[in-house]
């Protein structure tokens, strides 16, 4: 069926798009690339961290998402913290880390002392129902990784998020758009993966 020289696919595509630059862009952005800074993941890849089913989107867009890990500044000592972030950095790239910086960060990601594994699991590939990311492939929804110049600008980079932690908010839209819009929405985001 064509509507005014579009099919009414076409149409709900762009009222879907629509939908998404009056609320999403602020944190996801234009073309859905997320922002670090705002621990606003990258919609364009197929790396969701609640799932990218149409279910598991339309969940997110009607109860909205807080992401939260906590803070080990206060927890870990500054050489726990340098051995955790080589761990966790040794996950998905073997560019010059210290190998026993790396076991002992492991021993404190899988341990009580950090309990890293609770959410990410000790294989580090993460829980869905927490949210939790994937460590072990190397798509940095917080850490800056990608954006560091040097190996020690991407320790940093992991360093600066186990230390303070994450609290990120989504809204929740289903108090603010109907059952149709939502649907619209839903598909829209999950054609922004890859």
């Amino acid at each position: 069926m064509k509507l005014s020289g579009r099919s009414v696919d076409e149409a709900k595509a762009a009222k879907g798009e629509q939908k998404f630059a009056m609320l999403c862009v602020a944190c996801h952005g234009a073309d859905g690339k997320g922002n670090t800074a705002m621990g606003a993941p990258d919609l364009t890849n197929d790396i969701w961290l609640y799932g990218g089913s149409l279910r598991a989107i339309k969940e997110s867009l009607i109860k909205g998402r807080n992401g939260y890990m906590p803070a080990f500044g206060s927890t870990l000592s500054a050489e726990q913290l340098d051995q955790v972030a080589s761990y966790v950095l040794s996950l998905s790239m073997d560019e010059g880390l210290d190998a026993q910086k790396v076991a002992a960060g492991k021993e404190i990601f899988n341990g009580q002392a950090g309990g890293c594994h609770y959410c990410h699991t000790k294989e580090a590939t993460g829980l869905e129902s927490q949210g939790a990311a994937n460590l072990t492939d190397a798509i940095w929804t917080v850490a800056n990784v990608p954006g560091a110049a040097d190996a020690e600008g991407r320790l940093d980079a992991v360093r600066y998020v186990i230390k303070n932690g994450i609290q990120r908010h989504m809204p929740a839209w289903a108090d603010r758009l109907d059952d149709v819009q939502i649907k619209l929405l839903t598909v829209y985001v999950q054609s922004l993966g890859g």
